[in-house]
């Protein structure tokens, strides 16, 4: 299979993952997604690193954090399957999907909207993009491709079987 045609596979899993993650908070049921859609809760926060991120008065890191990590894929991923746009452009690809997701929240009342996730899955769609760039300094584009590859696919299937091992358990 051509390079560009398996960073795109592996591009559009992850996009699936990312959404499931989101929007569904990892639901391993139907009944569960169709309790969040019958449910609706709907909140907004347009300040950034605001009310939503405070816990007893200081700011709670692990959110952040693993808002920031969920995306760092997504820049590396963003940098194996679209070699021709610009920095600039792919990084505005990944602000659009973390705002395209926040504003589906929103609009389904499945979750938080947060300025502060956008920015920080901002963030780490551009560390992704820059560790992809600084990774090319060091290894051959071709053969960092092909690793990333490999590795990114091992990375999904282990957790698809560990996603298939939760669905089996519930």
């Amino acid at each position: 299979m051509k390079k560009n045609k398996a960073a795109g596979i592996l591009l559009l899993c992850y996009l699936v993952v990312v959404v499931w993650i989101i929007l569904f908070k990892v639901a391993t049921s139907v009944d569960t997604v169709k309790f969040f859609l019958e449910h609706p809760s709907r909140s907004l926060n347009l300040i950034p690193f605001g009310e939503s991120v405070i816990v007893n008065g200081k700011i709670y890191l692990q959110e952040i954090i693993y808002n920031t990590l969920i995306f760092v894929p997504f820049g590396g991923l963003l940098s194996l399957y679209d070699k021709r746009s610009s920095l600039i452009k792919k990084l505005f690809y990944i602000f659009s999907l973390s705002l395209l997701l926040e504003t589906v929240q929103y609009v389904l009342g499945i979750g938080a909207s947060d300025i502060t996730d956008v920015l920080v899955n901002t963030l780490g769609g551009l560390i992704g993009l820059l560790i992809y760039q600084l990774l090319k300094h060091f290894v051959a584009e071709g053969k960092l491709d092909r690793l990333l590859l490999r590795l990114g696919s091992i990375i999904f299937l282990a957790g698809l079987l560990f996603i298939c091992f939760m669905l089996l358990v519930n």
